[in-house]
C-alpha cells in the first residue's frame, strides 16, 4: 500500500475533531491527491449527513466565507491558541478546485499502546477497496485506490486515504452507499472477494453480516439486492436531474438523511427519484411488499 502526505485541517492535531478520541471510523472531505499529497478541508465526522451538507456549501452552491468562519470557530472552541486567517484555511484555497476524484479520508482512533490493533486496520482498508471495487467494475468506473498517510495527527491515529470515482458523489444515495462500503470492511468475511466474484457471493456475504450483526441488521437488511439496480442504473434514476436538484435541501423532509437505506427501504424523500427507483426495482421482482399497489 502506498504513501501520501497528508496534513489535517488548520493545524497539527485533531483538536478541532468532536470525536478525537472516538474509535468509531470518521470521515473528512480531501482535496485531490497532487505530488503525493493531500489535505482535510474538513473536520472529521462519524455522521455522513454533516459530510454531504459541507460538500453542498463548499462545492455545488455559490462558496460561502461564512463556512470557512464556522469551521474556524469550531476549531477554536477546542483550542484557543489557534490563531488561522479565513484566507489561510485549506478550505479557502480549494474552494475552486474541481472535484474529478471522490477523496475521502477515513480516521480511527487507535490509542497509544495499541499497536497490534493499528497494524491490523491495513486489512480492514483493503477489504473496503474490495468491496468497492466489485460495484465498480460492474459500471466500468474508476476503481477506488486506498492510501496510508504520512499525517500531523499523531501516533494514536490512523488515517487511510481513498481516492475514488467521482460518480460515487453524485447524490446522497451513492454517497451513503461508497460510506457504508468502506465500514463495511472491518469483516474478515470480504477478504475473499476477487475480481471474478460474481455478485451474488457478494449479496450472500452481506446478508450474513445482517443476520450476525446487531450493528448492520436494519441497515443492510435485504437491500444489497437492490444497490446494483441504483449503480447500474444511474443515469436513469437521476436524468434530468442537476446536482443542484440532488442535493436541494428546501422543499423535502431532510434530502441530507436520504441515504441508500432509507431509498431502498422505500422511504425517500425525493418523489422523482423514488418512484423511478422502484419502478426499476419492480422490473426486477424486487418490488416493495406495501406499494405494490402502486
Amino acid at each position: 500500500m502506498k504513501t501520501v502526505k497528508l496534513c489535517t485541517i488548520t493545524h497539527d492535531k485533531l483538536l478541532n475533531n468532536p470525536y478525537a478520541n472516538d474509535k468509531r471510523t470518521l470521515f473528512s472531505i480531501c482535496s485531490e491527491i497532487k505530488d503525493g499529497a493531500s489535505e482535510t478541508l474538513t473536520n472529521f465526522f462519524y455522521c455522513r449527513e454533516t459530510l454531504v451538507g459541507l460538500f453542498v456549501r463548499f462545492f455545488i452552491k455559490e462558496f460561502d466565507d461564512l463556512c470557512v468562519d464556522s469551521e474556524i470557530e469550531y476549531a477554536r472552541e477546542r483550542d484557543r491558541d489557534i490563531k488561522i486567517k479565513r484566507e489561510d484555511h485549506a478550505l479557502y484555497q480549494h474552494k475552486d478546485m474541481p472535484q474529478k476524484k471522490t477523496t475521502i479520508a477515513m480516521h480511527i482512533h487507535v490509542g497509544d499502546k495499541n499497536r497490534a490493533y493499528k497494524k491490523s486496520l491495513d486489512g480492514l482498508a483493503k477489504r473496503s477497496i474490495k468491496l468497492l471495487n466489485h460495484y465498480e467494475r460492474r459500471n466500468n468506473w474508476f476503481p477506488s485506490e486506498v492510501y496510508k498517510t504520512d499525517h500531523n495527527a499523531g501516533d494514536a491515529d490512523a488515517i487511510y486515504l481513498f481516492k475514488s470515482s467521482r460518480w460515487w458523489m453524485t447524490s446522497t444515495h451513492t454517497f451513503s452507499l461508497y460510506m457504508l462500503l468502506i465500514r463495511l470492511g472491518k469483516y474478515e468475511s470480504f477478504e475473499v472477494i476477487e475480481k471474478d466474484t460474481p455478485n451474488s457471493e457478494v449479496v450472500s456475504l452481506l446478508g450474513s453480516i445482517a443476520e450476525g450483526s446487531p450493528e448492520y441488521r436494519n441497515v443492510i437488511g435485504d437491500q444489497p439486492k437492490r444497490w446494483n439496480i441504483l449503480l447500474d442504473n444511474r443515469k436513469k434514476i437521476y436524468d434530468g436531474e442537476t446536482l443542484e436538484d440532488i442535493f436541494n435541501f428546501s422543499g423535502r423532509l431532510s434530502i441530507k438523511a436520504d441515504g441508500i437505506r432509507r431509498l431502498c427501504g422505500d422511504r425517500s424523500t425525493y418523489d422523482t427519484v423514488r418512484e423511478r427507483f422502484y419502478k426499476l426495482c419492480k422490473e426486477a421482482g424486487l418490488g416493495f411488499a406495501k406499494n405494490e399497489e402502486r
